[in-house]
């Protein structure tokens, strides 16, 4: 009797396991194959998918099955309906087909989306300052279009933010929604309260401890007796933390009391500690290990103004550095850097020793569009060239003025996934020095980073430079000629390794260059780890007369990238796709951060 009873048992619970796998067996085991949807006409399964947590599995994003996420996925897309003007819009589960032998789902989602309630008009009440005109052209909803709560929403922020920056910090907007549910229309009225303009009375400052009084006002963009505009307010705060004095801001308008439109302004602050040092370690095939340390302090004379010692080695740059920065040069917003470095080289083409000194002025550097000028004093100690070094060949110092404009709106400065760099620099070297290296330099470097798809950057540069020497200089020096190939240029060579070659194979680099990354796709693959395949093509030219595009050097490859606290370590392989006798098929290469 016991025995039938457990059989009877047995046979019970494998009868349950085949009808409902979820609960007797391990959920984990169960995916999603599929997803599919039935009655769906305005929306397509694309833009219904992305709403859910239910999905269909990828070959590496395996998505497990989860009967409470798939009711919280008709919720979602039933809200959603709703928001989008389908007031009477009904979702629910059709069916949830499983294959046992494969622990596998299948989820059929029935629709019935119903009439769309869309918007009748549009009206305004309660506005004495701004008319209903330009209103009107604030909000997005519009008579005979959907209705669509989000869009209400953010009408509201619209009209707030824009009374806002004309000083209307107290404004008030109430919307309302009149819905005639028989003719399938909507009537939305927006209800405005101004308030009164707040002008600044006076301005306090709270929280500083080393950082004097004038150093937060001169990076405010209001002063007393201003309109108190919100933008203003924003600025302000930005401007504030990108001092790199503070860990945080908060800029607080009394409002409220007294009645009448002048109101002190709080700004409150936390300091940091403005002693820092930094260490970093990296690796790559040219440079091998290379590390850096930076010792600064961050407020000089409690003015924001910044020194550091700085020091960098690798197998093939050593430099030291001892540098000096303000952010304000005379009362105006103009950033001065001084620097004075030694260095010590050891490239393919040369060794040599230089020290000098570098003055740059400009715009300040949180800004998008910056002008610098620089001055640049470069004094040779030791020098090597190697190769075939010609007869009368002497080193000279260096003393040039640079002009450059930069503009930069990319996202992130090291790891950007939208946005664009341009930079287009001019160097004049030897001007009122005779005996010093006379030579004329151009470059332009534009980079552009576009989202494509989820997780995928499509990225693109163009490297142009170009150096002449005039006067009694013979050449360019070697240090200042451009150089090409490697794991930041054409990722098929070795390093410096394109363009005119010595008889024993070492690089003279040239006075024309180009390298134009047609392409660099990134992609995700799982987690940290990422993966890239690029097309990139150009060359140097020993003279600049003798550049054309018959001679560009193109590769094409892949790349792999782990994306680690320290940075982006990147792995790529080029192929060469002209490869000539002699020539490897290509190159493997290591380093750190994206190639641009």
């Amino acid at each position: 009797m016991r025995r039938h009873l457990s059989t009877t048992l047995l046979v019970l619970l494998l009868g349950l396991q085949g009808a409902s796998p979820v609960l007797a067996g391990n959920s984990d085991r169960w995916l999603v194959e599929d997803v599919r949807f039935q009655g769906n006409k305005t929306f397509s399964r694309r833009t219904l998918l992305k709403l859910m947590v239910t999905r269909p599995s990828g070959f590496l994003d395996k998505v497990p099955f989860s009967e409470r996420a798939l009711k919280d996925d008709v919720k979602a897309l039933r809200d959603f309906y709703r928001n989008e003007g389908f007031l009477d819009a009904q979702v629910k589960v059709a069916s949830v087909e499983r294959d046992s032998s494969r622990f596998r789902v299948s989820v059929v989602i029935a629709i019935e989306e119903g009439p769309r309630t869309r918007v009748a008009d549009v009206a305004f009440f309660g506005n004495r300052v701004f008319s209903d005109s330009v209103l009107q052209t604030l909000v997005k909803t519009r008579s005979g279009e959907p209705l669509i709560s989000s869009r209400i929403d953010k009408d509201v922020h619209r009209v707030l933010n824009y009374l806002a920056d004309r000083g209307y910090l107290e404004a008030e907007v109430s919307p309302e929604v009149r819905i005639d549910r028989d003719r399938h229309v909507a009537v939305v009225e927006f209800t405005i309260n101004e308030g009164s303009q707040i002008r600044v009375r006076n301005i306090r400052i709270e929280g500083l401890e080393k950082v004097r009084p004038r150093t937060v006002l001169r990076e405010l963009r209001f002063r007393k007796g201003d309109v108190l505009r919100m933008s203003a307010i924003r600025e302000s705060i930005q401007r504030l933390y990108r001092t790199g004095l503070f860990r945080s801001v908060e800029i607080v308008p009394l409002l409220k009391e007294p009645r009448d439109g002048d109101r002190d302004v709080v700004v409150r602050v936390s300091e940091l500690d403005f002693g820092q040092v930094e260490f970093g370690i990296g690796f790559g095939t040219f440079e091998k290990v290379r590390t850096s340390l930076e010792v600064s302090y961050g407020n000089l004379f409690g003015l924001g103004q910044k020194i550091g010692l700085r020091g960098r080695a690798s197998f093939v740059l050593q430099r030291g550095e001892l540098a000096y920065s303000t952010p304000w040069t005379f009362g105006v917003p103009v950033k001065t850097d001084l620097n004075g470095y030694y260095e010590v080289h050891d490239e393919p083409s040369y060794n040599g020793v230089f020290h000098g000194l570098r003055l740059v002025v400009g715009t300040q550097a949180h800004q998008k569009k910056a002008f610098r000028v620089s001055l640049r004093r470069e004094d040779v100690k030791w020098y090597k060239l190697l190769g075939e070094p010609p007869k009368d060949f002497s080193a000279k110092n260096t003393r040039s003025i640079t002009g450059s404009y930069v503009f930069d709106v990319r996202n992130d400065l090291f790891n950007p996934t939208r946005g664009t760099y341009f930079r287009v620099a001019t160097e004049i070297a030897g001007l009122g020095h005779p005996g010093t290296n006379q030579f004329v330099k151009a470059t332009v470097d534009w980079r552009g980073y576009r989202p494509w798809r989820t997780g995928v950057v499509l990225a693109s540069a163009l490297r142009v430079g170009w150096v002449q020497q005039y006067g009694q200089s013979t050449e360019v020096p070697i240090q200042e000629r451009f150089f090409a190939g490697g794991a930041r240029t054409l990722r098929g060579f070795g390093e410096k390794m394109v363009g005119p070659l010595t008889s024993g194979g070492i690089p003279k680099g040239g006075t024309l260059s180009l390298v134009v990354n047609f392409f660099e796709l990134r992609f995700p693959i799982y987690r940290i780890l990422s993966a890239a395949t690029f097309f990139e093509a150009g060359n140097v030219w020993g003279d600049w007369h003798s550049g054309t595009l018959r001679h560009l050097r193109w590769v094409l490859g892949v790349g792999l990238r782990v994306h680690s606290p320290l940075g982006v370590l990147r792995l790529d392989f080029g192929l060469k796709l002209d490869r000539r006798a002699g020539e490897s098929i290509g190159a493997v290469l290591v380093d750190m951060g994206q190639a641009f």
